[in-house]
């Protein structure tokens, strides 16, 4: 079975990349140039300041510098740093996407509490004996690509996908969890309960005062508020 989905979700996929490669060929070419990151080079500055550590001309410069400071390396590195990005606890959990449309202020992606469901979450997936896992585990790492190859460090709108593979662990975390919690004593299940609760209560109280209170007034800029007032 799992021979077969990976068969069909290959040629659907194949069917369905054609017809919006097509379409952004035909119709979307200009959007795609500025939005790739490909469509990014360094400037003449850049090279010619390379060129001159290098102690060679930037015009005749020689196929080694072109191997060593080509502009595969400047892909490379921008490929390299946005997708680590995507798996920075520091960007999903505590500052969020760049964009102020789509950032709360003070908050990350995530809510707190998944710091603790997902590596639980990842733990019980592994322990699992299905091959079915491989394919939850592929999507997580592969959600992010169309986000990496444009041209923003970091943009949660193209990277939506990832969020269905995190909440998938976060659930499988939560589950585990609960069953690890019949295994306690009464006065260890009062424990975690409370602290659990709690953590989420507060996750809870800081996204309802950051998104109603301080959101429409540090993020009015982004919503381009103003505008209909002039």
């Amino acid at each position: 079975f799992l021979k077969w989905f990976f068969i069909g979700g290959f040629i659907v996929g194949l069917i369905l990349t054609s017809v919006f490669t097509a379409n952004l060929l035909h119709e979307q070419a200009d959007r795609l140039a500025v939005q790739s990151l490909f469509a990014y080079r360094r400037s003449e500055e850049q090279i010619t300041q390379i060129a001159k550590e290098e102690n060679v001309n930037p015009l005749e410069s020689p196929l080694e510098f072109k191997i060593i400071h080509g502009e595969w390396f400047a892909f490379l590195r921008g490929i390299a740093e946005r997708y680590l990005e995507y798996f920075s606890v520091k960007r999903l959990y505590v500052e969020g996407d760049y964009s102020p449309r789509h950032n709360v202020p003070g908050l990350g992606i995530f809510n707190f509490y998944g710091l603790i469901l997902l590596p639980f979450g990842f733990l019980y997936l592994l322990r699992r004996e299905e091959k079915s896992k491989w394919i939850l585990i592929y999507w997580l790492f592969t959600a992010t690509i169309p986000a990496v190859l444009s041209r923003d460090l970091v943009s949660m709108v193209r990277a939506l996908n990832f969020i269905f593979p995190v909440a998938i662990l976060e659930g499988f975390g939560l589950y585990f969890l609960v069953n690890k919690f019949y295994e306690l004593t009464k006065i260890k299940k009062l424990y975690f309960t409370s602290a659990f609760l709690f953590l989420i209560f507060m996750n809870l109280l800081l996204f309802i005062d950051f998104y109603f209170v301080h959101f429409k007034k540090e993020n009015a800029e982004g919503w381009l508020y103003g505008y209909k007032q002039v």
